[in-house]
């Protein structure tokens, strides 16, 4: 309908003199505004942080509706304004200029944000709440992650008493211990890593403190994921080892993270959770039965050079026992459809695994390889002899693997998981038995009697192999040594 009169009247009648941009630091912007002749600063800004520079009589019904309303999970604006002092020479500019360019302005720095607050003799002018919504299956999405492990904190740069009244329709007891990034700053260092460590949700910090609560974390919990979407989230999640942006978010936000979510869905980060732990403990399995054969290998090598013993195996044998005790049981382990919620802990697990049982077996193997060469035995009776116990142990590793546990009574209870380690013995049995499958691996049937040898020492294996593990998985000791050789980030 165009303007009128008054509109442009109103407009050329003021300008502005200082500009006071927000940040994230002071959670607040304002102007000082020249008006017919009087020079006014107006702030808006977070509620709890302007109602300090109100004058005292109005700090009482301010704070009431603060509360009142940030109960309510809204995030509340307040309008402040103060008359100042006119400087000399711009009583006459009233009415003299339209509104001035932002890069005629006076910008004032943020470090300036106690200069603007401190007098306490503002004026209240208006309030604003913000009404704040959870997003759809925030509930669901944290639940998720609890389940598997995964420590959920909430960082939010928003007044306490409106983050900790969201948080209560989440309805999660793991989220129930707030703290400010004021009472954060307060503290000494040590303090403060131990506030850290100890609370969940953090409300009004800033940026650096956000950087500063990713490092912690990184430092005793080794790896520390980073959802965000805000420019103010652009240093925590840059230093995270997983930066997660929202394809909504800031730019810069999203050019430091790792990973983009196209269509704002956090549901899907705990698929991705999950999916990644089983990926790699399935990696885990298999390079636990593929590694300890070249353990076990390396001790039979170098032994036998040393004590000038010969070495049991052929080309044709190592193929035979690499397919009956890694390449058929690893392929079963990865069609096998594994879940997991424990964190896995790969290198510890995999060299305590892999050097227990390898050194072991590798002892077992020499011992019975110089016993064989002391009997009447030919060179393809020994390979046999010496195979037989391989795989028979092969077993015994694959059904610790698979059942997910090193103790024998749960290697009974997962007996039906045999499938795949009993047919290997079948199939080997087959080439050894039958003359033309057993000339072509050029074996040789061994004397019966020694099979009972080869029973009771893969007996002996299982035994001294669950003990042991059982020893070296509770040894924090070693575990420390493998996370120092081996960090986790």
């Amino acid at each position: 309908q165009g303007k009128s009169e008054n509109d442009d009247k109103l407009n050329n009648s003021y300008q502005i003199l200082k500009e006071f941009p927000f940040t994230s630091r002071s959670k607040f912007s304002g102007l000082e505004i020249l008006y017919m002749g009087k020079v006014y600063r107006v702030v808006l800004g977070g509620f709890d942080i302007l109602t300090q520079a109100v004058k005292t009589e109005f700090h009482k019904d301010l704070v009431k509706l603060d509360e009142s309303e940030s109960a309510k999970g809204n995030r509340n604006l307040l309008f402040i304004v103060k008359e100042m002092e006119v400087e000399k020479g711009l009583e006459n500019k009233a009415g003299a200029s339209a509104i001035s360019t932002s890069e005629q302005r006076n910008m004032v720095s943020d470090r300036q944000v106690d200069t603007w607050l401190k007098s306490g003799d503002y004026l209240p002018l208006q309030s604003f709440m913000l009404k704040d919504t959870l997003r759809e299956g925030a509930r669901e999405i944290m639940i998720s992650f609890i389940d598997q492990n995964v420590k959920p904190v909430i960082i939010s740069g928003d007044n306490p008493s409106t983050l900790v009244a969201l948080l209560k329709q989440l309805n999660i007891d793991a989220l129930d211990k707030p703290i400010t990034g004021g009472e954060l700053a307060a503290m000494n260092e040590t303090n403060q890593t131990e506030a850290i460590l100890g609370h969940d949700v953090f409300a009004r910090v800033t940026p650096e403190q956000k950087l500063e609560i990713i490092k912690v974390y990184q430092k005793y919990y080794g790896r520390v994921a980073m959802v965000g979407d805000g420019v103010n989230d652009a240093l925590a999640i840059k230093q995270a080892n997983l930066g997660i942006s929202l394809k909504s978010g800031a730019n810069v936000t999203q050019n430091v993270a790792d990973v983009v979510l196209l269509n704002d869905n956090l549901s899907a980060l705990a698929d991705v959770v999950q999916q990644g732990r089983e990926i790699l403990f399935n990696t885990l399995r298999s390079a636990q039965l593929l590694l300890i054969k070249n353990v076990y290998a390396l001790i039979l090598i170098i032994g036998t050079l040393v004590l000038a013993v010969n070495f049991p195996f052929g080309p044709r044998g190592l193929f035979l026992l690499a397919f009956t005790n890694t390449s058929i049981p690893v392929l079963a382990l990865l069609i096998e459809k594994q879940t997991i919620k424990r964190n896995v802990q790969f290198m510890p697990d995999l060299l305590n695994f892999v050097l227990t049982g390898g050194i072991i077996l590798g002892i077992m193997s020499l011992g019975l390889t110089m016993w064989a060469n002391t009997v009447d035995m030919t060179r393809g009776q020994i390979e046999a002899f010496i195979l037989s116990f391989l795989i028979l142990t092969g077993v015994v590793t694959y059904m610790f693997v698979s059942n997910k546990t090193y103790k024998l009574s749960g290697v009974v209870r997962g007996i039906k998981k045999a499938i795949v380690p009993i047919c290997m013995l079948i199939f080997y049995s087959i080439v050894l038995l039958i003359p033309p499958f057993r000339g072509f691996f050029e074996l040789e049937v061994f004397p019966k009697q020694y099979l009972l040898i080869i029973i009771g020492c893969s007996i002996l294996f299982a035994l001294v192999f669950s003990f042991s593990l059982s020893i070296t998985t509770k040894s924090s000791k070693l575990r420390r040594l493998f996370n120092k050789a081996f960090p986790a980030n």
